[in-house]
């Protein structure tokens, strides 16, 4: 079965619902939700139990939030090419809406909480600090890009930090911790860069899509460019098909679409709207 990722402006428009349960209703395809889908009901205001009763009723699949995705990734990476362990299998979509919300959003919750539960009880104080998140977001999206060959030349550093976020140091993976270790493994990743993306989808689709974002150094960065690189980085990494009407977060997917692609690296086919979804799955 197929896995469609919808952005949050085709998610939330009403126009789109029957469509959309049409199209679900079919079985030929699941939904795949990402912790950013939810973050962006909860900060609308209006109608956000109605949106999320709604999204619950087309029984979604449950995507880890991007970092998680990364970390176990680059798990899986070191323990077959740096520790020789083989490979640490992971799953990309958390098995119940309660394990989701403890993952993503810090969140215990009984096994027969719903969506519109966590709307109804959090969401005026997750929507405050959704909002404070993309503000930061989008001050350092612009000195990116009014900077983009200084930080061209600081490429070095700036992968080891993107690493460094993602190195697990706590648990099973406790001897990570030793500081001369975490060193040969950044300089480790940073000599096998290629091989790391390549075995990270997520990893290399948001490199490609920081490269993709700053291309335009006249365009002025926005609150909402926060939401959109999470949900190209879910959607191209770990979906079949990525659905989105925003031009320009359109453009920066395709653009790390192609640069992946030259890496070896497979992502979503992309869409512009619910018409070309339905006619992407016409005589299956």
């Amino acid at each position: 079965m197929k896995l469609v990722y919808l952005d949050h402006q085709i998610l939330i428009d009403e126009a789109n619902w029957p469509s959309l349960r049409k199209f679900f209703d079919r079985g030929l395809a699941r939904l795949a939700l990402g912790p950013w889908n939810v973050r962006e009901i909860i900060q609308g205001n209006e109608r956000r139990e109605e949106r999320m009763e709604f999204v619950q009723s087309l029984a979604p699949m449950f995507m880890q939030d991007m970092l998680v995705l990364q970390r176990r990734e680059l798990r899986s990476f070191l323990s077959l090419h740096f520790f020789d362990r083989g490979i640490l299998p992971f799953g990309a979509f958390s098995p119940t809406l309660a394990s989701f919300l403890r993952e993503s959003f810090g969140i215990t919750a009984n096994p027969n909480y719903s969506l519109v539960d966590y709307a109804r009880r959090h969401g005026a104080v997750a929507g405050d600090v959704v909002e404070m998140g993309k503000l930061d977001h989008m001050e350092a999206a612009g000195a990116l890009a009014r900077n983009r060959d200084a930080w061209r030349a600081l490429d070095e550093p700036i992968f080891h930090a993107l690493i460094l976020r993602l190195i697990p140091s706590l648990g099973a993976d406790a001897a990570l911790a030793d500081v001369g270790r975490i060193a040969d493994i950044l300089q480790f990743c940073l000599r096998h860069r290629r091989l790391l993306f390549r075995s990270c989808p997520a990893i290399c689709v948001e490199d490609a899509l920081a490269d993709a974002r700053a291309i335009d150094p006249n365009r002025r960065p926005r609150a909402s460019d926060t939401a959109d690189l999470f949900h190209c980085v879910s959607g191209l990494s770990y979906a079949d098909f990525f659905v989105s009407a925003d031009r320009w977060a359109m453009g920066c997917a395709r653009r790390a679409k192609e640069a992946s692609a030259k890496l070896g690296v497979k992502t979503a086919v992309l869409l512009g709207s619910i018409d070309d979804l339905e006619r992407a799955f016409e005589g299956m």
